[in-house]
């Protein structure tokens, strides 16, 4: 087992460059392709945040603008992303991810204040998969709850906090829904990690069997949970 030392070292990483579109404060393609060009010359990736059709278009056209997209690219949040743009995603190879939890958080809102044709494509899952697009999902805390269990229940249910359904093709099963959380951070939406010999001790261990865990997506409190080689947090 690797020590503190060791364990800190091997959990810090360089992450993709964060672009951040804003509607309100509108940054043209050109622009935009600079600081993805900038960024490749640092040897990074970038990860853009994108939660309205209008970003999304800015975003796709900025990377092409700076020669395409790179492995480990990816669009955050993709909150509307409607069947016009998903081929354009898939085409770029870049990875969504995306907040299921939304839905069950924010659902109800949505239904109220978003355009209906916007409602089926919020917070995409089972539609991105089938047209090929990578996709990964993480909590967004602390603007959305930190409980990834949560997040793959709502992305099997697809249940807004008033029992509507919202975006019901975009449903899961359980097992994929559990796969969103199981890649690697850095190239997320990539296939699930494993425990193997020589794979990074990362691991959390639980106290229900799978098929327990499946069945709900609700399985408590982690026994142990390992980063880096290292005991980060033990339950008894």
């Amino acid at each position: 087992m690797a020590g503190p030392a060791a364990a800190g070292r091997a959990a810090i990483g360089v992450g993709p460059v964060k672009i951040l579109l804003d509607d309100d404060q509108p940054t043209g393609p050109d622009e935009v392709a600079d600081t993805v060009r900038a960024a490749r010359e640092w040897g990074r990736r970038v990860a853009f945040h994108c939660v309205t059709r209008v970003q999304l278009v800015i975003a796709l056209a900025a990377l092409d603008a700076a020669g395409g997209a790179l492995p480990g690219d990816r669009i955050e949040h993709a909150a509307v992303l409607p069947p016009d743009l998903v081929e354009l995603v898939r085409a770029a190879s870049l990875t969504v991810v995306t907040q299921p939890h939304f839905v069950a958080e924010r659902g109800d809102a949505y239904l109220a204040d978003v355009d209906p044709d916007d409602l089926p494509w919020l917070y995409r899952c089972a539609g991105l998969i089938a047209a090929g697009v990578p996709v990964a999902a993480g909590t967004d805390a602390p603007f959305g709850g930190a409980d990834p269990w949560a997040s793959m229940r709502a992305a099997v249910r697809r249940r807004t906090p008033s029992g509507q359904l919202l975006g019901p093709a975009e449903a899961l099963p359980a097992a994929r829904a559990l796969g969103l959380y199981l890649g690697d951070a850095a190239t997320a939406g990539g296939p699930p990690r494993r425990v193997a010999p020589g794979a990074p001790a990362d691991l959390c261990l639980l106290d229900v069997p799978g098929r327990a865990v499946l069945a709900d997506l609700d399985p408590g409190p982690a026994v142990l949970t390992v980063a880096a080689g290292r005991v980060i947090h033990r339950a008894r």
